[in-house]
């Protein structure tokens, strides 16, 4: 059957008995068939029906499209009624802290490794300068991890702790490395001192002006 004759010509209403089959639609073969609105939707459900397909019934002026005729059957029903259908649980977000922010209630806060590593270099420094005079590489390095911690403590907007432990470190590692600068200043000098009078009176033993 040619497809425009297909279309002008309208299906013979089922008799009174099929009064429920309302409804005709159009196979691949273009063979017009009857069914119900409930069989119909079965058939969308399964894929035999397209939004496409040409379907009739009563009333209408003529064949049209499925998803015209009836746009209700290719939408998506909604929940039941009653029923409160659950809401999808959405990934929580990754924040990153904040300059300046405050560790609030249950966080706990990270005490900065080389502000103890700072502090234990300090104590080092002055063992060592006390017992053996070689803590200045100890103070040196005090110092140097101290100042970073610091930073790094100011940075994290108190997320981190250790600020006493690297101002401890900072003041041993100074003050070793003061008095160890002294300590060679003042052996310097004597030194100088000393060898400047064994050689006068080296001079003068001598005899020499």
């Amino acid at each position: 059957m040619p497809l425009d004759y297909f279309l002008l010509v309208k299906p013979t209403p089922p008799p009174y008995s099929l009064n429920l089959m309302s409804w005709f639609y159009a196979d691949k073969r273009e063979q017009q068939i009857p069914a119900t609105e409930e069989e119909i939707r079965q058939l969308i459900s399964r894929g035999e029906i397209l939004p496409e397909t040409l379907v009739w019934s009563m009333g209408m002026s003529g064949w049209d499209a499925a998803s015209r005729a009836k746009p209700e059957w290719f939408q998506s029903p909604g929940p039941p009624s009653g029923q409160i259908q659950p809401l999808s649980q959405p990934s929580a977000p990754v924040y990153q802290m904040p300059p300046g922010y405050t560790a609030g209630y249950g966080m706990i806060p990270i005490t900065d490794g080389l502000a103890t590593a700072s502090f234990v270099c300090g104590i080092v420094g002055v063992f060592l300068s006390i017992c053996y005079g070689m803590g200045v590489f100890c103070s040196i390095t005090a110092v140097v991890m101290g100042h970073i911690s610091l930073s790094n403590i100011k940075k994290s907007g108190d997320m981190l702790q250790g600020r006493g432990l690297a101002v401890t470190g900072l003041i041993l590692g100074y003050l070793i490395i003061a008095l160890i600068t002294a300590v060679v200043i003042i052996v310097g000098i004597f030194m100088a001192t000393t060898l400047s009078g064994a050689a006068g009176a080296a001079a003068g033993t001598t005899g020499l002006p």
